[in-house]
């Protein structure tokens, strides 16, 4: 449990067991629906790994002795960064990934919290929606790969030749 204090005033009290399940559950969630959009395959066991990693290095940051704000936006920040290293090791961009994985939390975070709008889901705990994000993760993740499997069939070698120059292309099929 660790207690809030600003300005001598008590706040609020975080247990560490659900923050850290959350944000399992949360980085797992983006991690693998990052890792099906980017078609890179990534092993459930690496991607449970690196969010286990990642869950700690932001319970971790929640004990310094700084601003709240900070403590949890540094540990996001360093847990993105060494969970892109160890997840995606070949792809040279890396803004590529940043990009896709902010827009996969922007748009999980706020699917969450249209879901909590509804009455059915008001009363609903945190555990509750992370599950929910889990299942919609994984559901997600069977999706694109699907969607991208019918795209890689469409997708056929071509040679073009012209005189003496060869040109080797993938072409779709029409």
């Amino acid at each position: 449990r660790k207690e809030i204090i600003f300005a001598n005033e008590y706040i609020y009290q975080i247990y560490i067991e659900p923050f850290f399940l959350i944000n399992l559950i949360f980085l797992y969630s983006i991690w693998n629906i990052t890792a099906a959009v980017l078609s890179c395959s990534v092993t459930q066991k690496r991607l449970l790994c690196v969010s286990l990693l990642g869950a700690f290095i932001i319970c971790l940051f929640l004990f310094l002795q700084v601003p709240m704000w900070y403590r949890i936006l540094a540990g996001a920040i360093v847990a993105l960064l060494i969970s892109i290293r160890l997840l995606f090791p070949k792809i040279k961009g890396y803004g590529k990934v940043i990009l896709t994985v902010c827009v996969i939390a922007v748009v999980l975070g706020g699917g969450i919290g249209l879901l909590q709008k509804w009455n059915w889901m008001r009363e609903a705990s945190l555990i509750k929606i992370a599950a929910l994000s889990l299942l919609f993760s994984i559901g997600s993740r069977i999706v694109i790969k699907k969607v991208f499997q019918k795209r890689q069939r469409l997708l056929y070698p071509v040679t073009l030749i012209d005189e003496d120059m060869e040109i080797h292309i993938l072409a779709l099929l029409d």
